[in-house]
């Protein structure tokens, strides 16, 4: 009696009135929580180029001010307050000589040839690069900028909240 019940139930207009409102509802939060996610994560990322460009532009003036010699020394105190694994510095010369640089063994080979050849051949000032890293397969953000004459500066950071909105994400 009881299976006859939940059989005729499969017949019934409330039955077939549910499953596609189900499906509706489901669709359409599935494309909510996808449209919030790319939102979240393009302002993550506009925001930290923001402050990448406003970073390099504080170093062009203080390249300016205090030669190379002081450059050096400014980056390299930055980058004894910063996590090796974050955050790094590089000041090279359009040839790819490096003239400084921080802590560069978590990053591997951070492109330095290909960036030279961009920045100096095009009219463009700065590169923004998303590299993955190594060692855990993490993603990282550099921008590779012109701060003077035949000087670029990079600097790379980790992206970690990207990194943890997408692993959320994946999860849920």
């Amino acid at each position: 009696m009881f299976l006859k019940k939940i059989k005729s139930l499969g017949n019934s207009l409330l039955f077939r009135l549910t499953i596609p409102y189900t499906l509706t509802f489901t669709l359409l939060a599935i494309i909510s929580f996808s449209v919030f996610y790319y939102r979240i994560y393009s302002v993550t990322m506009e925001r930290m180029d923001e402050e990448l460009l406003d970073d390099t532009e504080y170093y062009s003036e203080y390249l300016a001010k205090s030669g190379l010699a002081g450059l050096k020394k400014k980056l390299f105190e930055e980058a004894d307050s910063e996590d090796p694994d974050e955050e790094f510095y590089r000041v090279m010369d359009f040839k790819g000589n490096v003239l400084a640089a921080s802590d560069m063994s978590a990053w591997g080979s951070a492109d330095k040839i290909g960036v030279t050849g961009e920045l100096q051949g095009n009219e463009i000032n700065h590169i923004f690069q998303i590299i993955t890293l190594p060692e855990d397969d993490d993603k990282a953000r550099i921008i590779s900028v012109v701060i003077g004459p035949g000087i670029i500066l990079q600097i790379g950071e980790s992206l970690e909240e990207e990194v943890g909105y997408r692993h959320y994400r994946s999860r849920h």
